[in-house]
């Protein structure tokens, strides 16, 4: 498969690896971008970091939550286990961390057990604020089930859960980091809704906005799952992952809804990419079909980037964006 890109000023050909071959349908392209402009990327200062409001969780009751740790050893992004070898988070969170902490409950108790892994490999959704981060080592605990249903959640007041470490006073002039995980209810709000705040042309449908009064996330918890949470039921493995704390205006203001990474509308990126990287899929993903990753290194100038994928065998062109 040949692969040209080219740009105002720039033109470039190459060959692209097939990890999975044959290629039997629409190739699976991803970009590794540049860590200061990384897809779905707002200004830093939208991008959130903590739960706002809520309640201490009970030990256990999220294991699936993971903590993105930096070189020094602070917390800077959350994530969720989707697979026992890989974390889902967000892609504004890419420069921010060094290793995946698992099983943490108080991130301050260097006494606790838990399970610390180093990177293995990040990939970047080329649009979304979504990241996959593939694990140098294999989880003991369960893994969290992504939400494939782009119907879901389609109620304006639906009960979500948001997990988080984040800033639980963010109008202190210091960060204080909540040091117990934390869990907060929020109430899913409609895109059309959430646009009146934002504006149509940002709230597209590759987000989604859940807010309540003097409850949100803020800084600290981006990258972290908003959750449709099993009540009543013990089993975390009945939870499931439907966005991804990505940014807002302010916390828990009623006026500007906290906006997450909708997972349905990536799910069909997420899965061909799981399936390359993970050696540990849960039961329920799928991987039968076959896929064609495509990687690619932009410079510092994307939005110049034209791309165009052929099949050199029969000169089918399979995706092209002048």
């Amino acid at each position: 498969m040949m692969v040209s890109i080219g740009s105002a000023s720039r033109s470039y050909c190459f060959m692209a690896v097939m990890l999975l071959s044959p290629l039997s349908h629409f190739p699976t392209v991803f970009a590794s971008t540049s860590a200061n402009d990384p897809p779905g990327s707002h200004d830093v200062s939208t991008h959130r970091r903590a739960i706002i409001g809520g309640t201490i969780a009970p030990q256990g009751k999220f294991p699936y939550v993971a903590s993105l740790v930096s070189a020094s050893g602070a917390h800077t992004c959350g994530g969720s286990l989707i697979a026992n070898d890989t974390v889902l988070s967000a892609a504004h969170c890419f420069g921010a961390f060094e290793r995946v902490e698992l099983g943490r409950y108080n991130i301050d108790d260097e006494d606790e057990e838990f399970e610390s892994y180093f990177v293995r490999e990040k990939v970047r959704h080329p649009l979304f604020d979504l990241m996959l981060i593939k694990l140098d080592g294999v989880s003991s605990l369960p893994s969290i089930r992504l939400n494939d249903d782009a119907g879901a959640p389609n109620v304006d007041g639906a009960s979500l859960v948001v997990v988080g470490w984040g800033d639980v006073d963010p109008s202190a002039y210091v960060q204080q980091l909540a040091d117990e995980l934390r869990e907060v209810e929020v109430k899913y709000v409609p895109n059309y809704e959430c646009a009146e705040a934002y504006g149509s042309n940002v709230i597209t449908d590759d987000f989604m906005c859940a807010a309540d009064i003097d409850e949100d996330s803020c800084q600290g918890d981006s990258g972290g799952p908003l959750i449709v949470h099993a009540y009543g039921d013990d089993d975390p493995r009945n939870d499931v992952q439907v966005g991804v704390v990505s940014w807002g205006m302010a916390c828990a203001d009623p006026n500007y809804p906290g906006v997450y990474a909708r997972v349905s509308e990536a799910y069909d990126w997420i899965v061909p990419n799981l399936c390359a990287l993970s050696d540990y899929l849960p039961d329920y993903i799928n991987c039968t079909d076959e896929y064609a990753t495509v990687r690619i290194q932009f410079d510092q100038y994307p939005a110049e980037v034209g791309l165009k994928l052929e099949n050199t065998v029969d000169d089918t062109v399979l995706f092209n964006r002048p």
